[in-house]
């Protein structure tokens, strides 16, 4: 090979080099200009019409398409080929019209071993191919025409692009998402710009609720934001119309520290899972799922009631819940629930207390004892729920125990007796599960008693349980009038009181009888009675009976003082002659008693106190001694004011039959 030889092959790989560039950049040009005037039409388009996802599907997958198949085809392909010498050739014949194969023919015997009888005509096709290599001007090889053309067309293009994207980059990112996924649920762009929350799909539990917020930026919405609801779709369709689903008129936020243009609505006790999406003048949102999750059912519940032991009565079985469930308070409710599907744990709250339900196969149970009234609760904790839901509430009611009750069988509750009277009382009492006890009680009628003191148990009734007699229990108590316990001229109101074995429960308590105890002054005897004569002398006689006993009391109260006064003796005198002073007033009643036949039922009850009670009184008032210790003084004033006690009381009740008769 000589060196024109070598000048051809390397000006054909020169010359190829320029043709595949320039054909390269003519294709790329083309493919860059289709491109982006197809997609700067389809952005617009879907600006101004907002293309539907069914139009935006075929649009984009023909776009796709124009980008993928026309660069393999325009450009792609040109980049594959090898640009060999012998192809220039080719090319190079047809483009300047050379004919005889001249060039390829120079490029083939270039480099060739050749016999001496074909050298003579390889040297001269080599020299015709070098002539014409000669004569092509390598600044021609370019596609000018083509490449001003496209090329200009894709940097006027580029620059369009560049100009939509920097006066409308919120459009044109969203026609670009829209186009990428196509079928997604994308809002187009509007005037103003809309942000919700949720702004995805959730999932909540039922009976949840869901606070919908909106907050409008780029603008004020001239027109009060809707929602646009429904249960049971996947999406709601990006139209404000009825068909579409129910429309909902959003809330303005007036909070003070709420921004502006904040819109809620509020979705409670949700039970179905639905779909929404927010509409505010041409803007709307996506459409959002709201996914309810549907709680645990209870497929089988059941309260076992069991009262209290003071009832008597036997377990019980009511429905559970959500029903409600009434029990006596003290009782012990058992609660036994099955739900479905299965859960993690459960718990039971009644009132204040948590009670944790244990399982027993498909069962849960647990106990607590009733103490207040108020709701229970039923919650379970899963790890789809991600927290404790309530599946089901209801009633906690407490049934009331009643007190006894418990009355006189009487009319009169104001009686005015004598001493030494006897009053029937009759008490009848029922109550609920059963009686505990009755008893009827005095107390002081005073005002100026004290109101702390507990009254006098008179007579007290127990009966076997519990549960015990529910009744109605009649009982009969003679009350006597005993002086020592009834003072004359005193007053006092009687109650019956029935208890029941509830231990936390009230008494009963009857209307109280008030009871008058007649004062001595009220004792008299009909005008010419013939008993009058010794009724004075008896009343004269408890009058100085009364003193007696008074003088007693006062030197037992101050005996400390007497012995050391050495005056012992004076008090013991003036007892002695106070206490025979009764005596002598008393034997005069004795013996006025005695003159007539009436009288001698007193006297017989009146002489033992004369010649008896009394002349034992003084006797221990003659052993009071100076000399006595004060305990040994004390206990000999204790005996004598016993015996005169009894005498007084003896007394004043014999006056009271005798007014009485």
């Amino acid at each position: 090979m000589n060196h024109g030889e070598a000048q051809i092959r390397s000006a054909l790989r020169q010359a190829g080099r320029r043709l595949k560039l320039s054909a390269i950049l003519v294709n790329a040009s083309w493919w860059l200009a289709v491109c982006l005037a197809w997609w700067l039409a389809l952005f617009v388009l879907d600006n101004l019409l907002r293309l539907p996802a069914g139009l935006r599907l075929p649009l984009a997958l023909g776009g796709a398409a124009l980008v993928g198949v026309g660069f393999v085809k325009r450009v792609y392909s040109l980049l594959k080929v090898r640009q060999r010498p012998e192809r220039t050739a080719v090319m190079l014949e047809r483009r300047y019209g050379i004919s005889d194969n001249v060039l390829i023919n120079a490029a083939q015997f270039e480099g060739q071993p050749l016999r001496p009888e074909e050298q003579a005509f390889a040297r001269e096709t080599v020299a015709l191919g070098a002539s014409w290599v000669a004569r092509i001007s390598f600044a021609d090889l370019w596609d000018r025409q083509g490449l001003g053309a496209w090329g200009t067309a894709a940097a006027a293009l580029v620059i369009v692009w560049l100009g939509y994207a920097a006066l409308f980059p919120r459009y044109a990112l969203n026609a670009g998402l829209r186009f990428a996924v196509p079928l997604a649920d994308r809002p187009p762009a509007a005037a103003i710009n809309l942000k919700i929350s949720p702004a995805s799909d959730v999932t909540v539990v039922e009976g949840d609720n869901l606070a919908v917020t909106l907050a409008v930026s780029g603008g004020k919405a001239a027109g009060t934001p809707v929602l646009v609801w429904k249960e049971g779709v996947e999406a709601v369709e990006p139209v404000k119309s009825k068909s579409a689903g129910e429309i909902l008129p959003l809330a303005a936020v007036n909070a003070a520290d709420a921004p502006p243009n904040r819109f809620a609505y509020f979705f409670t006790d949700l039970r179905h899972s639905f779909a929404f999406r927010v509409f505010a003048d041409d803007a709307y949102s996506r459409s959002v799922r709201v996914a309810v999750r549907a709680l645990p059912r209870i497929t089988e519940s059941v309260f076992h009631v069991t009262p209290p032991s003071y009832t008597g009565l036997g377990a019980v079985t009511s429905p559970g819940p959500p029903s409600s469930v009434s029990a006596l308070a003290g009782s012990r409710l058992e609660l036994t629930v099955v739900f479905e599907p299965a859960v993690e744990k459960a718990f039971w709250k009644p009132a204040a207390n948590t009670v944790e339900l244990r399982r027993n196969g498909p069962r849960w149970t647990g106990s607590a004892v009733l103490t207040n009234a108020g709701e229970y609760e039923v919650t379970v904790t899963d790890p789809a729920f991600q927290r404790s839901v309530t599946v089901a509430r209801g009633a906690l009611r407490l049934e009331a125990d009643n007190p006894p009750e418990i009355d006189f069988l009487t009319d009169d509750r104001n009686r005015l007796v004598s001493p030494g009277a006897t009053v029937k009382l009759e008490v009848q009492a029922r109550d609920d599960f059963g009686l505990q006890d009755i008893a009827i009680t005095a107390r002081s009628a005073d005002a100026d008693s004290a109101p702390s003191a507990p009254p006098t148990v008179l007579k007290h009734w127990t009966y076997l349980g519990p549960p015990g007699n529910k009744g109605p229990l009649k009982e009969i108590f003679a009350l006597a009038i005993d002086p020592a316990r009834f003072p004359p001229g005193a007053a006092y109101l009687l109650e019956a009181v029935a208890r029941d074995f509830n231990p936390a429960g009230q008494p009963g308590r009857s209307p109280p009888i008030l009871l008058r105890v007649k004062g001595l002054d009220e004792f008299a005897l009909a005008p010419g009675d013939a008993l009058a004569g010794a009724f004075t002398a008896l009343r004269q006689t408890i009058a100085k009976q009364e003193k007696a006993n008074g003088l007693t009391v006062n030197l037992k109260t101050y005996r400390e003082e007497a012995l050391a006064k050495k005056s012992i003796p004076d008090h013991r005198q003036s007892l002695a002659r106070q206490q025979q002073d009764a005596q002598a007033t008393g034997r005069q009643a004795l013996a006025q008693f005695n003159h007539t036949t009436d009288g001698q039922p007193y006297a017989t009850r009146l002489s033992p106190l004369v010649d008896g009670e009394m002349k034992w009184a003084l006797g221990d008032i003659s052993k009071l001694d100076a000399q006595d210790s004060p305990a040994a003084l004390a206990t000999r004033l204790a005996a004598v004011e016993q015996r005169q006690t009894f005498i007084l009381t003896e007394l004043i009740a014999l006056g009271g039959d005798l007014a009485d008769q």
